[in-house]
């Protein structure tokens, strides 16, 4: 197998310049391409992956969207998301808190389209080796997150920029999660580029699909490519603490974990929910 460049780690001094780079992209082949109801607009999608279909907003309504569950678990989400008509009214903080998101060119609860993605994307990734990073199996054992701690969420910009294209749907996160000794995170895809800092006594091991296996020192940071297969852990099996900074969209979810038997912890990182209370 023929792999790219070797990836290039950054030290914890160098964050604001990292937030500000450009990130990689790489994956499978594919002939079809994204339209501009994806963040990444009306591009070939040859580098993202055999699920770049799914970053298509307007696919997955056809093909994936469900109200059932937000319907059942806050059944006035939907029309309150509907009466907010203008991008910078939905995309304020205290609607994004109610579960509000601008999809699609209109307001609607963004948990239904959360979670066609995660759907979408894991049935992309059936017949690649979902189990795999570059064909092996990594050492370790997946798990789920010892301890996972949102340290901040928030919108990029100020209220009335909530319309301007590629600006008023962003949102910055940042988190920490904890994995005890012997533990890893399961083989998971990003749809939007991050940076994670791990501390792991001895330094860590980072597995990208189509990269050669890289060692992160410990402390260190490293750019998270989209839409790619990924899967960091403890060189020497030591207990470890990731800091992860994202820069996303409220209609996506932060990850999307792909490893079979594994799914039961995508609901332990990077969860929203609704505070909208309903008469």
């Amino acid at each position: 197998m023929k792999f790219n460049k070797p990836l290039v780690f950054l030290s914890t001094s160098s964050i604001a310049a990292v937030a500000q780079a450009g990130s990689l992209r790489q994956g499978r082949r594919r002939t079809n391409t994204i339209n501009m109801s994806s963040p990444y607009g009306n591009k070939n999608d040859e580098h993202l992956g055999p699920a770049a279909h799914c970053l298509d907003l307007k696919f997955l309504e056809e093909s994936y969207v469900s109200y059932t569950k937000i319907d059942a678990q806050v059944p006035c989400l939907k029309d309150y998301c509907a009466s907010l008509t203008t991008a910078e009214e939905c995309n304020l903080e205290e609607n994004f808190k109610k579960g509000c998101g601008w999809c699609s060119n209109s307001c609607k609860p963004f948990s239904p389209y959360q979670d066609a993605f995660i759907q979408c994307v894991r049935d992309a990734y059936a017949d690649y080796e979902p189990d795999k990073i570059n064909g092996q199996a990594l050492p370790a054992t997946p798990s789920l997150a010892q301890k996972s701690t949102d340290l901040g969420d928030f919108a990029i910009g100020v209220p009335e920029q909530g319309g301007i294209p590629n600006l008023g749907n962003k949102r910055w996160s940042h988190s920490s999660t904890s994995r005890s000794a012997g533990n890893r995170v399961p083989i998971h895809i990003h749809p939007f580029t991050g940076m994670s800092c791990i501390n792991s006594e001895g330094g860590s091991m980072v597995h990208l699909e189509g990269h050669e296996p890289f060692f992160l020192p410990d402390g260190e940071c490293y750019s998270m490519p989209p839409m790619t297969k990924l899967g960091p852990y403890s060189a020497t099996g030591s207990s470890y603490v990731a800091y992860d900074t994202f820069e996303y969209e409220a209609c996506y979810p932060q990850w999307v974990v792909i490893e079979p038997g594994m799914y039961e912890a995508q609901g332990g990182q990077f969860v929203q929910s609704s505070d909208l209370v309903c008469d």
